[in-house]
């Protein structure tokens, strides 16, 4: 059941990879109306990944806490409210101390409701159980990137740069480094990168398309 529970919310979570380009579209670049239901989407792998963990641990401690997080892992995630979700994934991080995956989520849940420095300490927290997680180096980067109002800054492209060294068929880390060239005027690098981003992409990938307009108006300009 919980590994039922886990594969859910990995497949979701692969749903919800267009959650980052809000930022870019707040900085005033037209993209795919499609943000917000992949907001959603973010918002229920998220949950789903959250009662996983509530599943897979029984042995809660007593008090009210602890009966409010049974009361939720008997209910369909998908009815989880985000604070709802932000309790069951906060508790999983502090019963999973060494598990860098509940604290990605719950940075993810805390970015989709805007609230910045809780999503940056969770995902820098969930960087130093894990060092290596290419996740939560795309993830924090998404979420520095959202609180510069869609910048690529420094510290963001860093992240994006050494995510993209550790899965060099990720199409995030790329992208990210395509939008940062873009902002820096280096117009030649940005649709070197727009078209290795592309080449990450499936035929039938929606994402395609806005790839496609980016390389367009670099040819524009």
């Amino acid at each position: 059941m919980t590994e039922l529970f886990f594969l859910i919310g990995a497949v979701l979570v692969a749903l919800a990879v267009w959650w980052p380009l809000n930022a870019y579209a707040r900085a005033g670049d037209a993209l795919p109306k499609a943000t917000k239901p992949m907001i959603v989407a973010s918002l229920a792998a998220a949950a789903i990944v959250g009662m996983y963990f509530v599943v897979g641990s029984p042995g809660l401690p007593g008090g009210s806490q602890a009966e409010r997080l049974r009361a939720l892992a008997a209910r369909n995630p998908e009815t989880f409210t985000p604070m709802e979700m932000t309790a069951v994934l906060e508790d999983a991080a502090k019963r999973h101390p060494n598990d860098a995956r509940p604290l990605i989520f719950l940075g993810r849940i805390e970015a989709s409701m805007g609230r910045a420095e809780p999503a940056q300490r969770a995902l820098e927290e969930a960087l130093r159980r894990d060092p290596n997680s290419v996740e939560a180096m795309i993830e924090l980067g998404r979420v520095l990137v959202a609180a510069a109002q869609g910048e690529v800054t420094a510290d963001a492209r860093a992240l994006f740069e050494e995510a993209g060294a550790r899965a060099p068929n990720e199409f995030l880390p790329v992208f990210y480094q395509a939008l940062a060239a873009r902002q820096e005027g280096r117009s030649a690098d940005a649709r070197r990168l727009w078209e290795a981003a592309q080449a990450r992409l499936a035929e039938n990938d929606p994402r395609r398309e806005m790839v496609r307009q980016m390389l367009a108006e670099g040819a524009q300009r």
